[in-house]
């Protein structure tokens, strides 16, 4: 009764071949699991502890560089410190001092041995030498500038104790990563003995499994490889029995009686089987036969279909595209599909266009680099066709293949016209190779991207030639228009599209062109018909003018007929701005008709009454009396004559100034007296908050300049009025308004007011009479005097011309009589060095006298004691300085040298008239003596205003000096 349960257990394993494979399987998963379960242990065990000896040393080795680089920064900080004195680094170095400690701190709770010890010892007292002992006594000999003891510190115990310092830290970091580097080993070496002995475990529970696997196949796979044999002996239609313990109740068992059943009811049909397998057999063959030939047409199909695509789309591209970089882009593209390439690349002989299909682009700089000493290129020049070449691939080929692999390469010639070779194309391709048959197919490809690239060859100098002479005519001032003879508009130039506004006019038609122009122009319809008559050949006067709408410009268009041969292809029209010449010309016939009647006027009553006095017995008085009238007519007829030259001189630059301080107001109210006995209708004023207005100046020509404005407003009143004179001073500039209740000036006149010989078309002011030059005189002298006039009018109510000049000295409210600075002290300090004691008292004379302060030096040593007292504003310099043997020259050179004095003013004065080298040594003026010596005070404020020190000068009222 007690074995009962075992044997129940035993039958239920036995009705079960699963039952029984789980349970021997069973006890080897937890034989494995238990194995697998010490090893995890035993790995997890020695992972902690070699990971916190690990993590100890890590850190004592990470404390011990971060020591390493503090002492290093605060080393670094404190030379920074003593070398530039950046007391930013000293507080950085002192600063980190309480890092160091800490970090000493945390080291010692990590020293476990006795060199960790050793270790941490001997950095707390390097510290306490380097930051208690050294380091404060070397900032305080620094910061007591005992240098010396610094550096002798340095040299005598620092500089080697800090050395033996840093050499210990890094023996220790060493030691440290030893110490890992041996804790990492023993580690490995621990883990490589436990996978030993697992793989010891794995290989007695295999073998224990082959026992199991033997067994349950003894059990299984024998009576199994039985069913097969007996199962195999049934397919082949012989007889079959099964051999089974009939006592098993397992699977197999059950199996085996099933079998026996199985092989009865397959003989049955055994015959019925095989008949109808036989005829499906003939069917699948004959299927497979008919499938297989579909196939192959249907790829054969597919692959020309693919290179017909391609090659349309090639020739498209061939036909279609001018762009030369395109072209080669597409065409390497498409050869690749179209031959089946990995890659490719074009490139032309000539130039450096290229383009490829799967070459990197260091590859095509590398081809395109070796292209022309290439013995490739010789070969295809020499045999002017396609190449095959088979080759082992290159490492950068290969990808992530290691094996030998080989390349085929094809090289095809592209040649123009004239079987030059333009360009050439490589195509590779890894595994099969091209095929030599195909080389005259890769040629014919070829020659039709050669024609292609002809034809885009041509384009581009065409193109080239286009623009060059588009850009050829833009640069022509004159509008060029081309008609071809159906009236369309061929090619025109920049300056004509201008000229109408329009942006562009190439490929225009008769009919929109020409209502452009007749909208533009006011004869235009006369001008339509003009070059219509031109284009038909009936035209004997080949040029018409014309007036623009807007502008109100004139144009003169010539016409020219172009022919090929005898053919007349086009009729080019040139539109030339004659504005400037028919203004000319209409101010050239007024000037001589104003001219001819302005002096025959004054001629007739000089002619006149000298004849009366000729031919006639007269009384004294009568006599003094056309002698009189002579003298004011020969006056009026000295000062037409005057601006004539006046403007002669101007406009070729020869007109002189001799410029001198002077008050504004002086010249001003010696003009308004003038003027004013001539006009008795008129009152004339001056306006001005000031006494003095000093500007620097040619007294004549500015009273010439005002006069004629004066004289102006007088004349263009006719009816009387007032002319008012305004002087004011702003911004260190002096404006002077003249304005007078006249006729006014049309806004239309306005641009060409101060044009040379031009006149206001008006009847009221033909009657006034004038010759036209004097605002142009006005104009000329004021920009002489670096100044501006502007004008601005009502017509009808009268005008005023403002003159802008820059101010010269502060302008007073009251008389003053002597000199003033504006700093309140004396005048600018003038140096003369002129070894002519006469001349030199002159030149002092005439400087004081003009607001300076001048002093005399004779050679050059007296020229360095008076540099070293003060430095002038101004030098006057001699050239010959008697027999002394440093000159002018050499004293100038000496006074540009040194920068203190090389910004001073230097006056060259001297009898050589050598200003070139003057200027070209840095003088900035040049008097050759002998001159007038108000020129002298005039050049050196010139000079001194320039140079931007203006208002420190003021010339008395009562000086003589301000006369000259």
């Amino acid at each position: 009764m007690e074995f009962r349960p075992l044997a129940r257990i035993n039958k239920y394993f036995h009705q079960s071949l699963a039952r029984q494979y789980i349970f021997l399987m069973g006890h080897l998963v937890v034989a494995l699991v238990i194995l697998a379960a010490v090893l995890l242990s035993s790995l997890h065990y020695l992972n902690e502890y070699y990971s916190s000896q690990n993590k100890a040393l890590e850190r004592k080795e990470a404390l011990a560089t971060e020591i390493n680089k503090e002492f290093t920064s605060v080393f670094l900080d404190i030379r920074g410190y003593i070398a530039f004195g950046n007391k930013a680094l000293k507080d950085q170095a002192v600063g980190l001092e309480p890092e160091i400690r800490s970090h000493i701190r945390e080291f010692k709770k990590y020293a476990d041995n006795r060199s960790d010890r050793e270790f941490i010892e001997e950095v707390e007292e390097f510290s306490d030498y380097y930051f208690i002992t050294t380091l404060p006594k070397a900032i305080e000999d620094y910061e007591s500038d005992h240098v010396e003891e610094v550096v002798n510190t340095a040299n005598t115990q620092a500089t080697a104790r800090l050395q033996a310092f840093q050499k210990e830290l890094d023996d220790y970091l060493e030691i440290i990563e030893d110490l890992l580097d041996e804790s990492f080993e023993h580690l490995t070496k621990m883990q490589t003995y436990i996978q030993i002995g697992f793989i010891l475990f794995v290989l007695i529970l295999l073998l224990v499994f082959q026992r199991v696997t033997r067994l349950m196949f003894k059990r299984i796979g024998q009576p199994l490889s039985q069913l097969a044999a007996a199962a195999n002996e049934v397919a082949s239609g012989r007889k079959a029995t099964i051999e089974v313990d009939t006592n098993r109740v397992d699977e197999l068992g059950i199996l085996s009686h099933a079998f026996n059943k199985m092989v009865q009811s397959i003989k049955e049909k055994e015959q019925n089987l095989i008949s109808q397998n036989e005829e499906l057999v003939a069917q699948q063959d004959e299927l497979q036969a008919q499938q297989y030939e579909l196939e192959n047409t249907l790829e054969i199909l597919k692959s020309n279909e693919e290179r017909v695509k391609n090659r349309n789309s090639l020739v498209n591209t061939l036909s279609n595209s001018l762009d030369k970089q395109g072209l080669l882009e597409s065409t390497v593209l498409h050869m690749c599909r179209i031959i089946e390439a990995d890659s490719g690349i074009i490139a032309l002989v000539e130039g450096e266009a290229v383009a490829s299909f799967g070459v990197s682009r260091a590859g095509m700089d590398q081809f395109k680099e070796h292209l022309s000493n290439s013995g490739y290129m010789e070969r295809l020049k020499a045999e002017n066709k396609p190449f095959i070449i088979k080759r082992e691939s290159q490492a950068f080929e290969k990808g992530f293949h290691t094996s030998t692999m080989y390349l085929s390469d094809l090289y095809l010639p592209i040649f123009l016209t004239g079987e030059r070779l333009f360009a050439v194309m490589v195509f590779s391709r890894f595994g099969e190779p091209f095929e030599q048959r195909l080389i005259e197919e890769y040629s014919a490809l070829g020659q039709n991207i050669g024609i292609a690239l002809d034809k885009v060859n041509h384009y581009e100098k065409s193109e080239e030639e286009r623009v060059l002479n588009q850009d050829i005519l833009d640069t022509i001032k004159e509008g060029v228009q081309l008609i071809g003879t159906d009236g369309r508009i061929l090619q025109v130039n920049k300056q004509l599209c201008e000229m109408f506004n329009a942006t562009e006019l190439t490929n225009t038609p008769w009919q929109q062109w020409t209502s452009l122009m007749q909208e533009a122009i006011v004869e235009g319809e006369k001008l339509i018909e003009f070059v219509g008559i031109e284009l038909d050949g009936n035209l004997e006067d080949h040029h018409f003018i014309y007036t623009m709408k807007r502008s109100r410009q004139i144009y003169k268009v010539y016409t020219e007929n172009l022919f090929r041969g005898k053919d007349k292809f086009g009729t080019i029209l040139v539109h030339r701005n004659i504005t400037k010449e028919f203004e000319v010309d209409q101010m050239k016939s007024e000037f001589v008709s104003t001219v001819s009647h302005e002096l025959r006027t004054p001629l007739a009553s000089i002619l006149g009454f000298t004849e009366l006095m000729i031919n006639r017995d007269l009384k004294a008085e009568r006599q003094k009396k056309y002698l009189n009238t002579i003298y004011q007519e020969a006056k009026r007829l000295t000062a037409l004559i005057n601006d004539f030259l006046d403007v002669q001189r101007m406009e070729a630059g020869k007109q002189t100034y001799e410029k001198n301080y002077l008050n504004l107001l002086e010249v001003i109210d010696k003009v308004i007296d003038l003027q004013q006995i001539n006009a008795p209708n008129h009152k004339i004023e001056l306006e001005s908050d000031f006494k003095v207005v000093q500007v620097l100046g040619d007294r004549e020509k500015l009273g010439q300049a005002f006069t004629n404005l004066v004289s102006n407003a007088v004349k263009y009143s006719p009816s009387g009025g007032n002319v008012t004179v305004t002087v004011k001073a702003e911004n260190n500039k002096v404006l002077v308004s003249i304005k007078d209740e006249g006729l006014g000036i049309p806004e239309d006149a306005m641009a060409n007011l101060f044009t040379k010989f031009y006149r206001v078309d008006n009847s009221d002011r033909r009657k006034i009479g004038g010759t036209g030059l004097g605002l142009a005189i006005v104009q000329e002298i004021i920009k002489a005097h670096e100044g501006e006039i502007h004008v601005n009018s009502q017509y009808g109510k009268g005008s005023t011309f403002t003159v802008i000049l820059p101010g010269g000295t502060k302008h007073l409210n009251e008389d003053s009589d002597k000199f003033k600075n504006i700093h309140g002290r004396d005048g600018y300090k003038v140096l003369v060095i002129e070894d002519d004691q006469s001349l030199a008292e002159l030149m002092t004379e005439e400087l004081n006298g003009s607001g300076f302060q001048a002093f005399h030096s004779k050679n050059d040593v007296e020229t360095k004691s008076f540099l070293k007292k003060f430095i002038p504003d101004a030098i006057v310099l001699d050239i010959l300085l008697g027999d002394e043997s440093v000159n002018g020259w050499e004293i100038m050179n000496i006074l540009k040298r040194n920068e203190k004095t090389r910004h001073i003013p230097i006056i060259v004065s001297t009898a050589l008239d050598e200003k070139a080298k003057g200027f070209q040594l840095g003088a900035h003026d040049f008097l050759v003596k002998p001159y007038q010596q108000s020129r002298l005070s005039a050049a050196i404020m010139q000079t001194l205003t320039k140079m931007g020190k203006v208002g420190q000068i003021l010339i008395p009222e009562n000086d003589e000096h301000s006369k000259t």
